[in-house]
């Protein structure tokens, strides 16, 4: 079916609650290579490389370095539905609240 992209806004504010086991995150690597970027201060995490994002939730800050700093030209695709998404964080979450039990 016809796929919609979900972008970089996505992630603002989510509860980024516990994984699911039938759901895995495929780009795991991808991600902790990214987490480099990801600076602690004391409580809330920032932007190592535009400073200008700032959040408590270090996931955000990795989802945000990944949209803005390294996207995926090609975007993440579904493999159920084929739908595109453009961080692999997006996809994870499209996963979990549409295809949890495949």
């Amino acid at each position: 079916g016809g796929g919609q992209v979900e972008g970089y806004g996505e992630y603002e504010g989510y509860g980024g609650s516990g994984v699911d086991a039938g759901v895995a995150d495929t780009n795991k690597g991808r991600n902790d290579s990214l987490l480099i970027h990801v600076l602690s201060l004391g409580g809330k995490y920032q932007c190592g490389l535009c400073h200008q994002f700032t959040h408590h939730g270090r996931q955000n800050v990795l989802d945000h370095v990944e949209a803005k700093h390294f996207p995926n030209p090609c975007g993440y695709q579904c493999n159920v539905c084929q739908g595109v998404y453009t961080t692999s964080r997006a996809l994870y979450r499209h996963n979990l609240q549409h295809h949890r039990n495949r």
